[in-house]
Parts: C-alpha cells; structure tokens; sequence
C-alpha cells in the first residue's frame, strides 16, 4: 500500500462503523471495482473504502475484496465473508474470530 493510502486509513480508522454480532464483527465497505490496484482507501460516511482491479462479473470483485481484506487484516481468508451487498457497491463483511480492536489496529499498523 502506498504512503498516501495509508494516511487515509490510519487518520480514519477509528471512524468505520463496526459492529458486533454473534458470528463476528460487520464491517460496511464502499467497494470501487475495476480500479487501477488493489487498495483501502480510506472510509466515506463510515464505510471502508476499497479499491479492487477486478470487474464485478462472476463473483471475481467478491474474491478480491476477500483477498485483500484478508491480507490486511492477516487473517485467512477463510474468516471473511460477504454478508450482504454481494452485488452492490455498498457491502456488508463479516469477519470471525478477530476483535473489533484487533481489526482496528490491523488498519492502522499498515502506515
């Protein structure tokens, strides 16, 4: 991730709207596929931003976002399921087994 990106997350992070359910914690996401890399960039109206180069045919943005927040997070990508939106740009995701603390830091150890 690039300097630039990551002062975007890091400055915000503490501004995404988590939520804690029984499963796990539901993070809102404002996907923006076809871009030109694979990033976060930052949240909008409490949403995580992500960019991701893949179209949204066939579930293959669904796979990136996955991938990527994955990485991010360091997690398997097993952890991490879309939960609603699956065509929308405005995503739900559900990550299990992780904290909402550990998930924010994850956020901002990536400066």
């Amino acid at each position: 991730m690039l300097a630039e990106d990551t002062r975007k997350v890091a400055g915000l992070a503490e501004d995404i709207k988590l939520e804690e359910t029984k499963e796990g914690i539901a993070i809102p996401l404002r996907v923006a596929p076809r871009s030109s890399r694979n990033c976060l960039d930052g949240v909008v109206e409490g949403e995580l931003r992500l960019r991701v180069t893949a179209a949204p045919v066939e579930g293959a943005a669904n796979a990136a976002i996955i991938a990527l927040l994955a990485k991010q997070l360091g997690i398997a990508k097993g952890q991490v399921s879309i939960i609603g939106g699956e065509t929308s740009r405005h995503k739900r995701v559900l990550i299990t087994g992780v904290s909402q603390a550990a998930i924010r830091a994850a956020l901002l150890s990536h400066q």
